[in-house]
């Protein structure tokens, strides 16, 4: 399945699951104007609202590579770790500060999960499945799937072998 359907059923779902109807859970989020303190230009941050983990999900979940986000030495932290840094100087900017943005905007009374336009934090990484309504994984027609949370593709998996055992009975 190519990540631009599972863009397009995530926008069509907005972003809440098609079976039970309560919101998609983000693991990470971005902000496109956060100013780097070095060049003073805006670069895109990202941060992790849950740690590794606690990461829910399964193989079908988005995964995607945030640019100006890798591993590097940190002279404060004395280790390495995937930092984020600018993408017009290659600066490094600290967890520190990108977190401090990010608390400082929540405090503010925004909802991450509704963004609106102008916000500065937006969802990144979303964790979905995508179940295949015919039971078949070849057919990726967008109306024989549904965008679920991974707990729900289970108990859908789970009444669909029940429902089988029923009949053979």
């Amino acid at each position: 399945m190519t990540r631009e359907l599972r863009s397009e059923l995530l926008q069509r779902a907005k972003a809440m699951c098609e079976h039970c109807h309560k919101p998609l859970f983000a693991t990470k989020f971005s902000c496109a104007s956060f100013v780097c303190w070095k060049c003073g230009k805006q670069t895109e941050v990202f941060v992790d609202s849950v740690d590794d983990e606690e990461e829910q999900g399964g193989p079908e979940s988005t995964v995607t590579a945030e640019p100006g986000r890798f591993v590097d030495w940190s002279h404060t932290m004395q280790s390495t770790y995937v930092m984020n840094h600018c993408t017009h100087c290659g600066a490094k900017i600290g967890d520190y500060y990108v977190d401090e943005a990010w608390l400082e905007w929540l405090g503010s009374g925004s909802d991450p999960y509704e963004p609106r336009d102008g916000d500065l934090w937006k969802p990144y990484h979303w964790v979905f499945h995508v179940h295949h309504i015919d039971k078949n994984p070849q057919n990726d027609d967008p109306q024989n799937l549904l965008v679920v949370h991974p707990e729900c593709h289970r108990l859908i998996h789970k009444r669909m072998i029940a429902d089988a055992r029923n009949k053979e009975s």
